[in-house]
């Protein structure tokens, strides 16, 4: 018999990622990620999908395995102790791993070339003092790293046999992203633009040939944000990029070719208004999503978000492209062999799965997380949509809760996601299954601003909290007009992120949400612009291509806090301690505020957590988050008639 789904289930959801198909034998390799209570922490381990028979073999690997490359019937993996990456070689016929070598940096990307490593670690380009952090640039911060200011992610070479480690680039280098050829031999990679000690949005990109170890700029200097790259064929180098000119810093990214002889740069594509990433879906049943590119006889696979999904797609040099998925859902990871894709993805309410895509059909191979749909009721999103003033259609969905009774009234809470270029599809998410099971009405949308829709629909500089206020205001009357279950009189409403921001507006500027939960947000956007890790561009763009101290006005318009003295609503206040993406004083000055107005308000702050616990917080943590935010709907809200 099937139960509902409770607060700990979480603990049952393995994450996979990483995979990677064998080029000679019928296999892929993956990694299986479990949060684990007793250590309170994840515990990683790798396995095999052996593909003529869908079977699964878990690997005897070292410790925590984070990423790995195949090299013919071995798997080379690192492991990171005490600032030295140990790196293995893993026979998949007799299942035993074999110590290398160690490099005493803690390495990130690496690329095996003849007789050495070519890698990425980070290292400090001033000299440090024990128990100060210091730095001279933008941001001084960066989001699950700490201090970030005067640090660089270089590139080092390590000899195998001589054990001798040479720094190759310099420190006007920040290291993205790197990728190599098949050869391991011709190197290309992104770097950040430090410009006067700030950040810029641009990037340029760089190429080293592995024997030489010398390093030249292939791209237009300064020119382009750039996101992803990789080799298309021997020589020439793909990647997406935009100048931002048009819609600002969240502009969707054209495809761009270089010629690695000529270093002509050549636009392939005009007008390619998706965004070509899969990462924007929001969801917190999964993490660690791989690359969004892959190569194989000279296409380049890669994802494009669009409205309810992530799908693959394939462009060739010429930039002549074609749509090859069609199911809704997430893709968290890919490869493809031959006339096979497999990928790693959530498929309506299934958590993570590994399936295979042939002819524009998708098979699953896996039955990892079937514990979910086979032992617990779990309730589909049920799609609604509506048109707001403008005339534009916002999609979205509704949630009913379980064991639904036609002649009763049941509380309802609205979800807005973060971002705000990110989007909800119908995949699962734990969270809105918890209130479901609990006897809630659960609905989301996706407002102006989300990703999924193009250009057009996601710019709302200059109105970073109005159009989703006004779009979210009239989903929600939608949805009470359709639904007629649902008690106006209890309503609730949360949001992480920009969705904590949107939460706080929302309590500022009405009193029809009878509860509140804001998690990890902004409440105030002039210690946004300067407290957060991203807050001088994000803040900047979104306010309207304008600094605060040319337009301080609109900051204040737009910060929650000016407007807590109008504040009726019960609020619970989420934050990590170590978010410097939305600083923890933004929710701490949002709730002092509507405490000195005498509203009723809670404050739950998470030690040594950041600005994703609630993908990847500690699972002790993640429990009590769960259970903050249901006692509090249930305190202000209570359950059905």
């Amino acid at each position: 018999m099937k139960t509902n789904i409770t607060r700990d289930d979480f603990l049952e959801n393995q994450v996979l990622s990483n995979l990677k198909m064998h080029e000679k034998r019928n296999m892929a390799a993956f990694i299986i990620n479990r949060a684990n209570l007793k250590s309170n922490g994840y515990d990683d381990s790798l396995w095999l999908i052996y593909l003529d028979s869908n079977q699964l073999r878990k690997l005897g690997t070292v410790g925590s395995v984070k990423n790995y490359i195949w090299k013919d019937a071995f798997i080379i993996y690192f492991i990171i102790e005490e600032d030295s990456s140990i790196f293995y070689k893993h026979n998949i016929d007799t299942n035993y791993s074999e110590k290398m070598f160690s490099i005493p940096m803690n390495v990130a990307e690496f690329v095996f070339s003849g007789n050495k490593v070519i890698f990425s670690s980070r290292n400090s380009i001033i000299k440090r003092t024990k128990n100060v952090q210091e730095g001279t640039e933008l941001p001084f911060y960066a989001e699950g790293i700490g201090v970030s200011a005067n640090y660089r992610n270089s590139l080092f070479s390590y000899g195998i046999s001589d054990e001798k480690i040479v720094k190759i680039s310099g420190d006007d280098i920040h290291i993205v992203s790197m990728v190599a050829d098949e050869s391991g031999n011709r190197i290309a990679f992104i770097s950040s633009i430090m410009d006067k000690y700030i950040k810029s949005e641009s990037n340029n990109i760089y190429f080293i040939d592995a024997e030489s170890e010398k390093i030249e700029i292939i791209s237009a200097e300064n020119s382009l944000s750039i996101s992803n790259i990789a080799f298309i064929d021997k020589e020439t180098v793909i990647f997406t990029g935009s100048d931002l000119k048009t819609y600002g810093r969240n502009e969707n990214h054209e495809f761009y070719t270089i010629d690695l002889n000529t270093k002509k740069q050549s636009k392939i594509t005009e007008g390619f208004d998706k965004s070509p990433s899969g990462k924007s879906i929001i969801t917190d049943a999964r993490f660690g999503q791989s690359s969004d590119f892959y190569v194989y006889d000279n296409q380049l696979y890669f994802l494009t978000l669009e409205e309810n999904g992530a799908y693959l797609n394939k462009i060739n040099k010429t930039g002549k492209h074609e749509k090859l998925s069609f199911e809704p859902g997430t893709i968290d990871s890919f490869a493809v062999l031959n006339e096979s894709i497999l990928f790693i993805g959530l498929r309506s309410q299934s958590p993570h799965e590994i399936y295979s895509l042939r002819d524009g059909k998708e098979y699953k191979l896996t039955n990892l997380n079937d514990w979910l749909t086979d032992n617990r009721i779990v309730m589909r999103p049920e799609p609604l949509s509506c048109t707001n003033l403008d005339g534009t259609r916002i999609e979205g969905w509704v949630v009913k809760p379980v064991d639904f009774d036609e002649s009763k009234k049941y509380p309802g809470v609205l979800c807005i996601h973060g971002g705000p270029r990110m989007i909800y599809t119908d995949t699962y998410s734990h969270l809105m299954q918890i209130l479901a099971s609990n006897g809630y009405f659960v609905f989301f949308c996706n407002p102006r601003g989300s990703d999924g829709k193009g250009n057009n629909f996601s710019d709302i500089r200059g109105n970073f909290g109005s159009y989703a206020f006004y779009d979210l205001m009239g989903f929600t009357d939608e949805v009470i007009k359709e639904y007629t279950n649902i008690d106006a009189n209890r309503l609730g409403v949360t949001g992480g992120s920009y969705g904590g921001y949107m939460t706080n507006y929302i309590i500022s500027h009405t009193t029809r949400f009878s509860a509140a939960v804001s998690e990890r947000g902004i409440s105030n956007a002039v210690s946004m612009f300067n407290t957060s890790d991203i807050g001088y561009a994000y803040m900047s763009d979104y306010i309207g291509g304008i600094d605060l101290w040319n337009n301080m006005e609109a900051y204040i318009n737009d910060s929650p806090l000016t407007f807590a003295n109008r504040v009726k609503t019960p609020t619970l206040f989420v934050h990590g301690k170590n978010d410097t993406r939305c600083n923890y004083t933004e929710s701490l000055q949002m709730f002092s505020a509507i405490k000195y107005f005498g509203i009723e308000s809670k404050f739950c702050l998470f030690e040594d957590e950041n600005h994703f616990y609630e993908t990847k917080g500690k699972p002790l943590n993640k429990a009590k988050r769960f259970y903050e935010l249901l006692k509090w709907f249930d305190m202000h809200l209570s359950k059905g008639e």
